[in-house]
């Protein structure tokens, strides 16, 4: 009897005379469908990338390429490095007072995905990596952050362990009245971050309520009526409701006698122009050149059109352009936003070893506004200089110190 040789293909063995007709059919078939069942799994966005994003050539590769953060990012060198990797910078285009970059070290060869990732939710960062001996080898490829808290919130706040969202405890705010485009904030009895989620309003299209800050909800009116607004923070499992009453803006008094038509500061009142402009957090420069002018009846106008980039020494140059028109008041030097008017303000980021332009939404008025902050609003106004603090920050905590030089007025 001839001796009947083996043949091996892939798992499947047969033997020579009698192989097994399709094998080769059926191992592609399944290789086909192990494709098709990874690109179903991971083809939903706010769960990670189809496929792993490198640069072509790049010094070195991440893996994996998408997942939570803590997850852990093996680093792999394409080449011979001119010294090890330390850092990988992480980095994206985020609203205004959010990090757009973050750096976590590598050990050895792996690093760990930071939990500031999660600052807006779930999405996609460009990885850049630097070397020990502080070189930047450019972006080495991409990683997309997954199960962040709150993926459909603009709040840090942590998601609690367990929460099916029934709340525990019910709160009925104390009844607001405030005047068609007007707004007010209602905060909850959370001192730290809140993670607000679930807003509503009985009648949209009365009033509706945005979240704001760490722990503030933005009611703004929109018609005369009354609405209930709700809203739930699943930090303290706790639902909150406010009547909200909306009422049409009062016409100014006519009759005999004098009618008082400032509405603010007469030494605010004039055209003003930048001359000085400070980052609070010492890091930024630049940012003079923009306008702001005001009127006797409240109105705020800023023109960014000749404002100077704000720079950075992390390598990042932010850009502001547009218009923005504000209706303020003032009492003891302390400024009020009543209501915004128009807000045509555009921001562009700009990395500066990678120059492409990454445009981002802006927050509030811009950097320029006075009354825009959540607790200093306060301005010094002399005959020949105005001097406040503003802010561009989700918090609305106070982000630049500017001071403006009188050209008319």
């Amino acid at each position: 009897m001839k001796d009947k040789k083996t043949i091996s293909f892939g798992s499947t063995t047969t033997r020579a005379g009698g192989r097994k007709k399709g094998t080769l059919l059926w191992v592609l078939i399944l290789s086909e469908v192990a494709i098709s069942a990874l690109y179903f799994q991971f083809s939903d966005g706010s769960r990670a990338q189809r496929l792993c994003e490198h640069n072509d050539n790049a010094v070195a590769k991440i893996s994996p390429c998408f997942g939570p953060a803590g997850t852990t990012i093996t680093v792999t060198p394409g080449r011979r490095l001119t010294s090890g990797p330390a850092r990988l910078v992480f980095k994206r285009v985020l609203a205004n007072g959010v990090p757009s970059q973050v750096v976590t070290s590598i050990s050895g060869s792996t690093a760990t995905a930071p939990n500031q990732l999660c600052a807006r939710g779930n999405g996609k960062w460009e990885v850049w990596l630097v070397l020990a001996n502080g070189q930047s080898q450019g972006k080495i490829g991409a990683f997309t952050v997954s199960d962040c808290a709150g993926a459909n919130s603009t709040g840090l706040g942590r998601r609690p362990p367990g929460s099916n969202n029934s709340a525990i405890e019910k709160i009925i705010l104390p009844p607001i009245t405030i005047n068609v485009d007007n707004e007010v904030y209602v905060k909850t009895k959370s001192t730290s971050q809140s993670y607000i989620k679930d807003i509503a309003s009985t009648e949209p299209e009365v009033a509706t309520g945005t979240e704001w800050g760490t722990n503030e909800v933005k009611v703004r009116g929109k018609s005369p009526g009354v609405t209930t607004i709700s809203f739930f923070d699943a930090n303290t499992a706790t639902l909150y409701r406010v009547q909200v009453t909306v009422e049409k803006k009062r016409d100014p008094p006519t009759g005999g006698g004098a009618l008082k038509t400032s509405k603010i500061d007469a030494c605010l009142v004039g055209e003003w122009i930048a001359d000085g402009f400070t980052d609070l957090s010492g890091k930024g420069s630049g940012g003079t050149g923009f306008v702001v002018t005001f009127k006797a009846d409240g109105t705020q106008t800023i023109d960014y059109s000749r404002m100077k980039l704000i720079v950075f020494p992390s390598n990042e140059k932010f850009d502001f352009k547009g218009t923005a028109a504000l209706m303020i008041s003032t009492e003891n030097n302390v400024a009020t936003i009543q209501s915004v008017v128009r807000q045509q303000v555009t921001g562009t980021l700009y990395w500066i070893d990678d120059p492409a332009p990454r445009p981002f939404d802006v927050f509030g008025a811009g950097p320029g506004a006075l009354g825009g902050t959540a607790n200093d609003n306060r301005y010094t106004c002399t005959e020949k200089t105005l001097e406040y603090k503003t802010s561009v920050s989700r918090t609305r905590r106070p982000t630049y110190a500017v001071k403006l030089r009188r050209v008319t007025g």
